[in-house]
């Protein structure tokens, strides 16, 4: 049955995505905050190690919208960028003030990553 066949594999291309997700989560304090920009082990771009806002977009969407649904991670992002919003940021020779909403954020460490 063709179908059957079709279903299988949608099935196991869906796992594999929901894997591969679940090993780009970034933790903070033990707890998901984020995804990472990318995981090619191949590629030496300096950003890649970073969460970027607009990327974790669809994956946070992805998150929510699983049944059953995993909204800390979410949760976790949320409150961790209005947290960073709060601080001053330097880039470059410009400081630029409180409320201005990171593009993107780096976990440096975690002794609590899973």
């Amino acid at each position: 049955n063709g179908h059957q066949a079709s279903s299988e594999s949608s099935s196991t291309m869906m796992e594999e995505a929901w894997e591969r997700l679940n090993k780009s989560f970034v933790y903070f304090k033990g707890r998901p905050v984020g995804t990472l920009a990318a995981l090619d082990p191949s590629a030496e771009a300096l950003n890649y190690n970073q969460v970027f806002v607009r990327d974790f977009v669809p994956s946070g969407l992805a998150c929510l919208m699983k049944f059953p649904a995993e909204p800390e991670i979410v949760k976790n992002f949320l409150l961790k960028t209005l947290h960073l919003q709060g601080w001053e940021k330097r880039i470059d020779n410009f400081t630029l003030g409180e409320g201005v909403m990171p593009a993107s954020f780096k976990v440096l460490y975690d002794s609590h990553r899973r």
